[in-house]
This record gives structure tokens, C-alpha cells and sequence, in this order.
């Protein structure tokens, strides 16, 4: 993972700055934002941003790895909770879907690097790999509880249903974010439940 530069004591709170930073990136993406509005949005100059982190790219990355762990890694916590696990899988679903919907959704942030950068920048694309695999690894996991508690079929292939679940995670997550309808992605989410309900 990239860390900040090392250097004299910061007169700003890097925590708060950088939560800006993501909030930003996260709502335009990383061409529409000029490292100007950046240091707005930050509330600090130039030259810190620059003294700081070094540059608007790494930037970017540091954001990245903030969304994950700040907002992806809780994941798992509502995966586990108790009660039927394959309860928890749909609830989670729903809740993608309700967030996918709303009219202020930007999405989610991981997606949206990976759609905007695809293979072009190889520490970038490391990133959403690792994230990706956490997320397929918590569909699998939840799956495999639910079949241990016979809740699916005893020969389910948890993998490529966790692979078909992160996939669906973020269709949704760009179709909220580029506008598509709410009953689109309601269709997506009762196609994704027929599935569910078949293994």
C-alpha cells in the first residue's frame, strides 16, 4: 500500500484532508478533478498537497486505499451477523441496491476507478484487484455458511456464484451512478434473488 511522504510536521490533519480528497475523487473521478479543486476541497495550498503526498496520482491512490478500508471492509461484519446466512447475503443485496438507486449515488468508488482506469495503470488496477477478490471472498464465504446450514444445494459452486454476485455489485453500482433507472436495477436485483433462490 502507498504511504505519504515523510517529511517535517504537517500544520493540517492529514486524516481529514485526505477524507476530503476521497470524497472528491469518489463524486468526479480522477480526470474531471484539478489538484485546485482538490486543495479546496482539502483545505490546504498547493505546495502542502505537493510536500505531502507528492503529486495528484498518489493522491488518488492513498484515497483508494482509504475507501476500502473506511468503506468496504465492513463487508464482512454484515455478512456475519446472525440469523440465516443467506438472509444476510439478500439483505445485503437489497441495501446495494436501495444505495444504487438514490439519486445522489456516485457509486461505488472502487468500481469507478476501475472503470475509469481499466489495465492503464498497473498499482491502480493491483488495488481494485485486491478489492475485488475481498469482495468475491465474502460472497463465497457467506455461501458456504448457507450450505452448511442447508439453506442451498449441497453441490452449490460458491465460487462462481460469488463471482456472479460481485459482478452484479458493480453493474448496479455504475448503473446508479450513470442514472439508469430504479425499476432497472429493481429487475436486476429480482433476476439476481430467481438465481439465488435456484442454488
Amino acid at each position: 500500500m502507498a504511504t505519504p511522504q515523510r517529511g517535517r510536521p504537517r500544520e493540517f490533519d492529514t486524516e481529514q484532508a485526505l477524507e476530503a480528497a476521497m470524497l472528491w475523487f469518489w463524486e468526479h473521478g480522477y480526470e474531471a478533478s484539478s489538484v485546485a479543486q482538490l486543495c479546496e476541497a482539502m483545505g490546504i495550498g498547493k505546495q502542502s498537497m505537493y510536500d505531502w503526498v507528492g503529486d495528484k496520482r498518489k493522491l488518488y491512490i492513498l484515497a483508494v486505499e482509504r475507501y476500502y478500508r473506511s468503506r468496504m471492509c465492513g463487508l464482512e461484519g454484515k455478512l456475519r451477523e446472525e440469523g440465516s446466512p443467506l438472509g444476510n447475503l439478500r439483505h445485503c443485496l437489497h441495501a446495494m441496491a436501495e444505495y444504487a438507486k438514490a439519486p445522489d449515488s456516485w457509486g461505488c468508488f472502487l468500481t469507478n476507478a476501475k472503470n475509469e482506469f481499466g489495465t492503464t495503470d498497473a498499482e491502480i488496477q493491483r488495488l481494485t484487484v485486491v478489492v475485488e477478490d475481498y469482495i468475491v471472498c465474502q460472497f463465497c464465504e457467506v455461501l458456504e455458511r448457507a450450505k452448511a446450514a442447508s439453506e442451498v444445494a449441497p453441490d452449490l459452486d460458491c465460487e462462481s456464484v460469488a463471482a456472479a454476485l460481485s459482478v452484479f455489485r458493480n453493474g448496479i453500482m455504475l448503473a446508479g451512478r450513470a442514472g439508469q433507472s430504479a425499476k432497472s436495477i429493481d429487475q436486476s436485483l429480482t433476476a439476481m434473488e430467481v438465481m439465488l433462490r435456484a442454488v
